[in-house]
């Protein structure tokens, strides 16, 4: 996969993480589903998002990711598909770490509280 046909690299570059999330054009992960969905989630996942952490190492990925999914659900015109999407994304995720794809690395660096959840527990 080249760099311009990464969605996720784009929805980085161009600042629109949360557009990735909901599956806004340009920002869709086309896949093979029997249902329509808004975006291929797993797919999105398994090629993009696990593909990124595994290249860069990025720790600032995680807490960039959940920022767009709470920004997803703040100001996307449409709330239910917001919603959708990023319960989507979560249940995903959970769905992962309980399986192998998800090295202990990626796993540690998405469950570690941020400094401005351990302020808020406080």
């Amino acid at each position: 996969m080249n760099s311009r046909d990464n969605i996720l690299q784009l929805a980085l570059t161009n600042n629109a993480l949360e557009k990735f999330i909901v599956g806004e054009p340009p920002y869709f992960q086309k896949g093979k589903t029997d249902n329509e969905e808004p975006q291929n989630v797993m797919g999105a996942f398994d090629q993009l998002v696990v593909r990124h952490w595994r290249e860069t190492h990025d720790a600032r990925f995680a807490s960039q990711f959940v920022a767009a999914q709470l920004s997803a659900l703040a100001t996307c015109p449409d709330a239910n598909r917001a919603m959708y999407m990023v319960s989507d994304w979560l249940w995903y995720y959970r769905f992962c770490l309980t399986k192998t794809s998800v090295t202990s690395w990626e796993a540690r660096i998405l469950c570690r509280p941020t400094p401005r959840f351990r302020q808020a527990q406080s």
